[in-house]
């Protein structure tokens, strides 16, 4: 099937679209840069589904080009950066090949974390700094492109809802 010009222009590197998801290449920095900024100032949820069997620390799932702000694979477990603050998560996720859903929610100083709709961990964010997400598989640092399947991605904005963006990472 062939990818409309719009949604192809923002693809960059070796990604590659399948049916349901897009496959990310890490040797090729491969990511998918937004068509805008998504800036989120209060409460949030971050939800997709991921796949990966790599064992690299540092991993960016969402990031943007200009900062540290974003989620980052480290530890095992996932790192949220927003402005100066940083928080991580200790639960260890999956790298097992099979397709997860993972969300990140943030209620007030709560920092939720979530693997298959169950919660796994709730952690106390000392802040409520604005994030700013411009792509996905990728961060500040390209040396941290993220290897795998991300799909079905949604940024909503809790506080205002009217301003989330869901992004299917489907071929049309």
């Amino acid at each position: 099937s062939l990818v409309s010009t719009s949604l192809a222009k923002y693809l960059t590197g070796g990604a590659f679209l399948g049916r349901n998801f897009i496959d990310l290449d890490s040797t090729a920095s491969a990511h998918y840069l937004l068509a805008k900024p998504k800036v989120f100032a209060g409460d949030f949820k971050i939800e997709m589904n991921y796949s990966t069997l790599s064992t690299a620390n540092g991993l960016a799932i969402l990031g943007n080009t200009a900062s540290v702000d974003g989620l980052q694979w480290v530890s095992n477990s996932i790192r949220v950066r927003a402005e100066s603050a940083t928080w991580q998560f200790s639960y260890v996720l999956p790298r097992d090949g099979l397709l997860r859903t993972l969300a990140v929610e943030r209620e007030g100083v709560n920092l939720m974390l979530f693997l298959d709709g169950v919660a796994v961990e709730v952690i106390t964010a000392n802040s409520t700094s604005i994030m700013t997400i411009n792509q996905i598989g990728d961060g500040f640092n390209a040396a941290n492109s993220f290897s795998g399947i991300i799909s079905q991605v949604e940024l909503t904005d809790l506080t205002t809802p009217a301003n989330s963006e869901y992004y299917r990472l489907n071929s049309l």
